[in-house]
């Protein structure tokens, strides 16, 4: 089994899409691949992450429980235990103990680009798994979920949350001035779970910056 999901690039929007703005996001071309092979066993479950075509991350876990029995990187490994258990949770009786799983991810994008390197992983261990992606996400993040309608889409969209509820809007962007857009890896990544807890902990927009925001989305994508 063999899943692809892509990077995003978030242009208009940022943290303010958590309270109902309309964000403006491009899919990237780069992505991450999922591969899936299961076999009668005892419930070990291989772990390997290989980027830019080279190893990065390995990981053994045992089902039940997920225990993690080795590792190169503990705090990926955890991040994929919490992953995993998230979906055993959604979808109860898809794991067993009576079979083995090799899960191989290739991403194509340096993990410190913040392209979208959970997002992706999550998008295609949903379509493996055959869940929501969006549950899956909330289950495990506080985000908006535009990173995982990016995962999925053939292009460029507007993003909002709608009683909670993710509305995409598929859309031509194709401004006379892109060949003059640069995107540049400054030597530091953010992390977005933390960058959104603290935003949800000290800000909450006026109904007018949100209004704003959408607009400047809007007029982004219509030129």
């Amino acid at each position: 089994m063999r899943f692809f999901s892509r990077g995003k690039i978030l242009i208009s929007g940022e943290y303010v899409v958590l309270y109902g703005a309309r964000a403006l996001s491009v899919p990237t071309r780069l992505g991450q691949y999922l591969e899936v092979e299961e076999i009668s066993g005892k419930g070990n479950i291989s772990v390997r992450s290989w980027v830019n075509d080279r190893s990065w991350f390995s990981c053994m876990m045992e089902y039940p429980g997920f225990s993690i029995l080795e590792t190169n990187e503990e705090s990926v490994c955890a991040f994929v235990r919490e992953l995993l258990v998230a979906a055993d949770r959604l979808k109860p009786g898809f794991f067993s103990a009576k079979k083995n799983l090799t899960i191989r991810s290739d991403l194509q994008f340096d993990t410190r680009w913040g392209l979208g390197s959970s997002s992706s992983l999550i998008s295609n261990l949903a379509w493996w798994v055959d869940i929501d992606p969006y549950e899956l996400f909330w289950e495990i993040s506080t985000g908006s979920g535009y990173d995982i309608a990016s995962a999925r889409a053939q292009g460029p969209l507007i993003y909002q949350l709608v009683n909670s509820q993710p509305l995409i809007d598929p859309i031509s962007f194709d401004p006379p001035y892109k060949e003059n857009i640069f995107f540049v890896y400054l030597g530091y990544k953010q992390d977005s779970q933390y960058s959104v807890e603290k935003f949800r902990e000290k800000i909450k927009p006026d109904p007018g910056v949100v209004n704003m925001i959408s607009g400047i989305s809007g007029a982004f994508s219509s030129r």
